[in-house]
């Protein structure tokens, strides 16, 4: 019996799109999912964004920053929100952050091309906190006895109050004044532990439907008439197997790094 040849051309322009439309998705969900890709460090933010002169942006994404544990980075954040605040006219706010950062970090120094009327607030600002601590290190000639029952009270130390909580306290409602301390919970950090779990599940669902696509061609592979469909209806079978078998892996890589960031935030 002559066996008649007929090409399904659209069968496979079509497994040809699903199969780029899923490498795509992949791509998306391993970038997602790899550390430090989520979203961009709030202090190189901030400042890219005070360069840019987007200063409203920059505020709240500095502010979020200010709340690092390193005492580095704090510092260079309350310098960055003195440099917005001299640029809107507030030069006492400015001083305030100038001496929040300066007290973190005494080798503080502003960017290059800051303008000289900032530069005077700042160093200003930077002599003062040098006198008073020259004059804490010079011990006093006769030092008053101190009563055992009442024992000096510690310097307070300088606390910010404008300093948001982590991740956008502004948004939530909360008290603006409230420093945030590391052992807070990061809603930000959630926030992206639950995209990254929501991308998983797609990814699952998505892998399920490839595999039903696999089925369908198997069985159309088995009732095939003709040689060359039944070559064609193969091939999609075996393209919509590692379609699915690729989202399977990434969805379970996706979904279970969002647990984990879940639970680590």
């Amino acid at each position: 019996m002559p066996v008649i040849i007929r090409k399904g051309a659209g069968q496979t322009q079509h497994i040809r799109a699903e199969f780029a439309c899923a490498a795509a998705i992949c791509a998306a969900f391993l970038a997602l999912a790899t550390p430090g890709a989520a979203r961009a460090d709030d202090l190189d933010l901030g400042k890219q964004l005070y360069h840019q002169l987007d200063y409203e942006s920059a505020r709240v994404a500095l502010l979020r920053g200010a709340s690092s544990p390193d005492p580095h980075r704090r510092a260079e954040a309350y310098l960055y929100l003195g440099l917005i605040d001299t640029v809107e006219g507030d030069d006492k706010s400015a001083r305030e952050s100038f001496r929040s950062g300066l007290v973190l970090d005494p080798q503080l120094e502003l960017p290059l091309g800051t303008s000289p009327k900032v530069a005077k607030i700042f160093n200003r600002v930077k002599s003062e906190l040098a006198k008073a601590s020259a004059q804490q290190h010079v011990e006093p000639a006769s030092p008053a006895p101190v009563s055992p029952a009442q024992p000096p009270e510690a310097a307070p130390q300088p606390v910010p109050d404008r300093v948001l909580q982590a991740n956008g306290n502004s948004e939530a409602g909360g008290d603006i004044g409230k420093p945030a301390t590391p052992q807070e919970t990061s809603h930000g950090g959630r926030w992206a532990a639950g995209t990254l779990f929501v991308l998983g599940l797609a990814a699952v669902g998505t892998a399920v439907y490839f595999a039903t696509q696999e089925q369908a061609a198997e069985r159309s592979f088995h009732n095939a008439t003709y040689q060359t469909d039944a070559v064609t209806y193969q091939s999609n079978a075996n393209q919509a197997a590692v379609i699915a078998d690729i989202l399977y892996a990434s969805g379970a890589v996706v979904g279970f790094t969002g647990v984990g960031l879940w639970f680590a935030f």
